[in-house]
């Protein structure tokens, strides 16, 4: 089981754009997940401009910053209809010191409703990911099985993100349809129990034929009473993965 991410969802512009950056250059795993919607609209104005300025940030001086957008919401669902809302198009034309998007995975958080054709989201989303050249996250459970199956199908590239620690023989009968998919976990991770809920994840990987890449994502337990994300506590989670990790690694070679 190899981590590829772990992020620290809910960053916005009340978190420091320099101590923001210093941290994600401690932890080479480290992503950002900003969020956007049409609730958000009120802030959306300071958002852009945080988001702008974090962008000129790491471009002035040379650096590398992991960010996801994770977009909810109507403007979520308009993007699964091949929609771009106008809101979010000066936010997906940021590039990265390599010219590559400053997004580089865009996650659409949106409930599927009864008179949704799978089969023309399938498509509307395969046309969007051809013109915006990112990888989408979407969410996994028993309710869309179908839908994730119909995205596979007419080749959608996407990462899964589970809220649970859920085997994909729970999910298919044939679970090999899952098997090159990059599964994400959105638990109640804090700073305090990252060992416990990755024993339970690295644990099920152990009993299972797949040996997929992961990822971690984190909000709840990374938030302060006001609502604001703590950069302390998002330090405190990302160096107690880490530890977890180093030790998982080590003891996986096999001494």
């Amino acid at each position: 089981m190899i981590v590829l991410y772990v992020t620290c969802t809910g960053v916005d512009e009340r978190t420091n754009i320099g101590s923001l950056v210093k941290l994600m250059e401690t932890f080479q795993l480290g992503e950002i997940g900003i969020e956007f919607s049409e609730k958000q609209s009120s802030v959306y104005d300071e958002r852009i401009k945080w988001i702008q300025e974090l962008n000129d940030y790491i471009l002035r001086n040379n650096l590398f910053v992991n960010a996801a957008l994770h977009i909810s919401g109507t403007w979520a669902e308009n993007m699964c209809h091949g929609i771009i809302v106008p809101e979010l198009q000066p936010l997906l034309k940021l590039r990265d010191i390599y010219k590559t998007p400053l997004f580089k995975r865009i996650k659409l958080d949106f409930v599927l409703k009864k008179s949704d054709d799978t089969d023309d989201i399938s498509n509307a989303l395969l046309k969007l990911q051809y013109q915006l050249h990112r990888r989408f996250i979407i969410r996994c459970n028993a309710d869309n099985e179908q839908f994730i199956e119909q995205l596979l199908k007419n080749g959608v590239i996407f990462d899964c993100l589970y809220d649970k620690i859920i085997s994909d023989a729970n999910l298919s009968p044939n679970n090999q349809i899952y098997a090159n998919l990059l599964k994400g976990y959105s638990l109640e991770f804090t700073p305090y129990n990252v060992q416990n809920l990755m024993a339970q994840i690295s644990l099920m990987y152990s009993r299972s034929s797949l040996n997929n890449s992961i990822y971690i994502e984190a909000q709840k337990g990374l938030l302060e009473y006001s609502g604001k994300i703590s950069l302390d506590k998002c330090y405190k989670f990302l160096l107690a993965f880490r530890e977890w990790y180093i030790q998982y690694k080590y003891q996986t070679l096999g001494f």
